[in-house]
């Protein structure tokens, strides 16, 4: 019979060799197993050391992936904390807004609509408001203040913004009344600043006097405070007088605004 190193015959006596370690372990179980641990204990306890520190090593880096991403998932959390806040805060100061309008009776006279002032034209008296034709706003609907102070009106409508003219714009003209019934014609001159025209030699004007809109020529709902007179000229060669008029809003404090859509 060949006994040759042949790679058939080696896999063989394995076999039988792996036999042979399984019969001896159930006959002598005790003796080789304690043969068995005792020779291979320092290589076990170096792989056993190994294989504990491997993990030691990486369990701050398990631990670390883990913070990292439950640091993400409070981060996400947070923002959507804070969004809710804004949000909430957005809408008090709307609802704080809308009862004193309705304290002042505005909604018995006006539909309105409420808008965010978004930004500041510096080229023109105009402001930008984040509500557009998307909202129901249209070209030419006065803007007010919850204190019914006019502030302008819409020139430009876009889908979700739209863009208005204020009063002191050198585009703006329109015809007012002061408080005892004189009328006359409010003309913006840029850079904040109003004028009265029209208003004869012969009346009156004191200054701290209110003007606001008539119903003249419809272009604003009439009542609505425009301004009060800060300083007054005459001279002799005009029939009428000079009249310098002061805003009752600040343009780069305005925050919220209404928009009249109907009345």
């Amino acid at each position: 019979m060949d006994f040759s190193l042949h790679p058939k015959n080696i896999k063989v006596l394995f076999v039988l060799l792996l036999v042979g370690i399984i019969v001896l372990f159930g006959v002598f179980s005790k003796p080789l197993k304690d043969f068995f641990y005792l020779k291979s204990e320092s290589f076990q306890k170096i792989l056993w050391d190994s294989g504990t520190k491997v993990f030691g090593l990486l369990d701050p880096i398990f631990r670390a992936k883990i913070i990292s991403q439950e640091n993400k998932k409070l981060k996400e959390e947070n923002i959507q904390l804070l969004q809710q806040i804004v949000l909430l805060n957005h809408l008090k100061e709307e609802n704080k807004m809308l009862r004193e309008a309705l304290n002042l009776g505005m909604e018995k006279e006006f539909q309105l609509k409420i808008a965010d002032v978004i930004s500041e034209d510096v080229s023109r008296d105009m402001i930008v408001i984040n509500k557009g034709a998307g909202q129901g706003i249209e070209k030419g609907m006065a803007v007010i203040t919850q204190e019914k102070v006019l502030i302008g009106k819409i020139e430009e409508v876009y889908n979700d913004f739209s863009r208005v003219m204020l009063v002191s714009d050198p585009s703006s003209s329109f015809p007012v009344e002061l408080e005892d019934g004189a009328t006359g014609l409010v003309k913006g001159e840029g850079n904040y600043s109003l004028l009265l025209e029209k208003i004869p030699y012969n009346v009156d004007v004191k200054e701290g006097q209110l003007i606001i809109t008539n119903s003249l020529g419809a272009v604003f709902p009439r009542g609505l405070l425009v301004g009060k007179v800060k300083e007054v000229k005459k001279t002799d060669i005009s029939p009428f007088q000079k009249i310098k008029v002061s805003l009752l809003f600040n343009p780069s404090e305005l925050k919220r605004v209404f928009i009249i859509v109907g009345y």
